[in-house]
């Protein structure tokens, strides 16, 4: 059928998507008579993926929806003088699928109403309009029955959404649609007409596990966990988490953030509640029990991450507006048996040490090996945190000297750690160092030693002791202050003992 240019140009207007509402229609053609033409077809034997192929002067192209329907019955107290008798109505939304983006936000009643509603989809009811179509009317029919039911259907289309195409980009629920869903509810109060549907997409996320999750997985609002830098999300997976908060939690996709989508993080933030973790909350909520049952791999990671953290570890200036970071006063170091310590203490002075292998018995808190050998791990404790190298001389002096002038000596198997740790000490390159170390072992009596007048074998000061030697042993034989040094040790120590005064020469006084 051939028709006016006026009356062509009008059809040309006619919106694809009215056929999603016209159940029993199946096809609308438009023949003009200048040989031109539109037809729109509709493929709805797949529901609720419904398919508008669609052809104007020979141009075809493709539109692709999921359609949620649902008859609601109408309330008593709720009547119309434009709807008589009417008891039900069905309500419809329909999702786009792809890149049409002029589909989303349009009303419907059946027919196209002149309004964007800003929500990613599609809705139709048989609302009460004004003559002019440019929006519904604010009348009970509209606030508060139909635009309540598209809440209901909206919060139940969701959770179906979540497992269909229209959502996932890689197997990930599509940030870029819930950003556009928070943008459109974030603009409603409680007297606008549409926020019933704005009231239901709350709810939805509150109790759905309908939140991307960064693991691939989708979370409720109530488990949901937003992180503000990325190297907290990579650091605290699922079971950190867990022992932070005790509770199973799941952080947010990793796109949603401050900077990156930014409605939708608001969204989460000021409407769902969820709470965002900052690398200063992190350092002030850890404690010995989430350290404790990490591996050193974590702790290593940890570390890793700080040099570019500052305010977590800093010595402050003691001011209020300059304070310690919040990790300098806990025992986030791990030593060598596996347990924490601060670094430093209430003056500053270190509590623990850097060293590069496993030490025999150490006295002084040295991190573990396996972490002290981690380069990057290493440069942060030593060049940033400032943890010094570790001092076998102080090791030497403090802890090991004292030993031989108490009450319980030590065995044999200890005191050949003990000299593991003297000979070591005295390789240090600091000359003050290894005068001090000098001084303090020949004023202890520390080498094992026997006496030509007893078989017992004691410790002695090296000023009152001899190298086993022939002449020696016989011009001493009846002598009980002198002693020789016992066989037992290697050559290395028996340099050192001549360096301290160990003679194999009768001395003269």
């Amino acid at each position: 059928m051939g028709l006016s240019t006026a009356t062509g140009n009008c059809c040309w207007e006619i919106e694809p998507e009215t056929m999603l509402f016209l159940s029993k229609l199946k096809e609308i053609k438009i023949v003009t008579g200048h040989s031109e033409g539109f037809t729109v077809i509709k493929d709805d034997t797949s529901e609720p993926n419904i398919q508008l192929l669609t052809n104007k002067n020979g141009h075809d192209e493709i539109f692709e929806f999921l359609l949620f329907k649902r008859v609601f019955n109408k309330p008593e107290e709720i009547n119309h003088e434009k709807r008589n008798n009417v008891e039900e109505r069905e309500v419809s939304i329909a999702f786009p699928v792809g890149d049409k983006p002029n589909s989303a936000g349009k009303l419907f009643a059946y027919l196209p109403v002149r309004y964007d509603t800003g929500f990613p989809f599609i809705i139709n009811a048989d609302f009460i309009l004004p003559s002019s179509r440019e929006d519904i009317q604010d009348t009970p029919w509209n606030r508060e029955w139909l635009m309540p039911c598209v809440g209901e259907l909206v919060y139940s289309s969701l959770p179906i959404l979540k497992s269909l195409p229209i959502l996932k980009e890689n197997e990930q629920l599509s940030v870029p649609f819930l950003h556009s869903l928070a943008k459109s509810v974030l603009l409603l109060n409680e007297n606008n007409m549409y926020y019933p549907i704005a009231k239901s997409v709350k709810e939805a996320f509150t109790a759905l596990e309908l939140i991307p999750a960064d693991d691939g997985s989708f979370v409720s609002a109530g488990n949901a966990k937003l992180a503000s830098a990325d190297w907290l999300r990579k650091l605290l997976r699922q079971e950190q988490l867990r022992l932070l908060y005790q509770k199973e939690l799941k952080w947010v996709h990793g796109d949603i953030t401050d900077k990156g989508r930014h409605e939708l993080w608001k969204y989460f933030r000021e409407e769902l509640k969820v709470d965002e973790l900052t690398p200063d909350g992190f350092a002030r909520r850890i404690d010995l029990a989430f350290l404790s049952n990490q591996s050193d791999q974590w702790i290593i990671d940890f570390y890793t991450q700080l040099p570019n953290q500052k305010a977590l570890w800093k010595k402050g200036s003691g001011s209020y507006w300059d304070a310690d970071g919040p990790l300098r006063k806990k025992p986030f170091i791990r030593i060598q048996d596996g347990s924490h310590v601060r670094p430093f203490d209430d003056d500053e002075k270190p509590n623990v040490y850097l060293t590069t292998k496993t030490l025999i018995d150490a006295q002084l808190k040295t991190v573990k090996t396996e972490i002290a050998n981690h380069d990057k791990a290493r440069q942060f404790l030593l060049s940033d945190l400032k943890v010094p190298e570790f001092d076998i001389v102080a090791e030497v002096i403090k802890h090991v000297i004292p030993k031989y002038t108490s009450p319980s000596l030590p065995k044999t198997d200890e005191h050949e750690r003990d000299i593991e740790k003297i000979l070591e000490a005295f390789q240090t390159d600091s000359q003050e160092k290894r005068k001090r170390l000098k001084e303090a072992l020949q004023e202890t009596p520390f080498i094992l030693s026997w006496s030509p007048t007893s078989s017992d074998e004691t410790y002695r000061q090296s000023d009152a002791l001899y190298f086993q030697e022939k002449l020696l042993e016989i011009y001493f034989s009846e002598n009980s202050e002198v002693g020789f040094v016992s066989s037992s040790y290697q050559e290395s120590a028996l340099e050192i003992f001549a360096n301290l005064g160990v003679s194999s020469e009768i001395r003269v006084k």
